[in-house]
């Protein structure tokens, strides 16, 4: 029973320490990010991530304002309708390949059934 108490005890003490390490280590990362957030870098990189922030933004709202995107609607819509064009003569390609098939294959059975009749 003894030995059972000092183990519990010792597996206590570990957690506590592991907790206590824990612990220091969340202060020491926070106080890292504090005094990074007070340096002159990390003001100066805040300070150019919101002008690029209101470059990017202004970009946009100069491309939404261009006749770039009725371009680009004029585009899709070309080739939507160029697709449109080269399915329907793939179709009639196709129609027109499948009777070529079919007659030769006819001109194939003809010639087939006259050499049997020869014979």
């Amino acid at each position: 029973m003894e030995k059972q108490d000092d183990l519990r005890d010792k597996v206590k003490q570990m957690a506590d320490q592991a907790e206590k390490l824990i612990d220091e280590g969340f202060d020491k990362a926070k106080d890292s990010f504090e005094k990074v957030k007070e340096s002159e870098t990390y003001a100066k990189i805040s300070g150019l991530m919101g002008q690029v922030g209101g470059f990017v933004d202004k970009k946009i709202e100069e491309l939404k304002q261009s006749d770039i995107p009725d371009q680009m609607e004029n585009l899709r819509q070309k080739a939507e309708d160029k697709s449109e064009t080269i399915v329907d003569q793939a179709k009639a390609y196709g129609s027109i390949i499948a009777g070529d098939i079919e007659e030769v294959i006819d001109n194939m059975k003809e010639k087939l059934k006259g050499k049997s009749e020869k014979k």
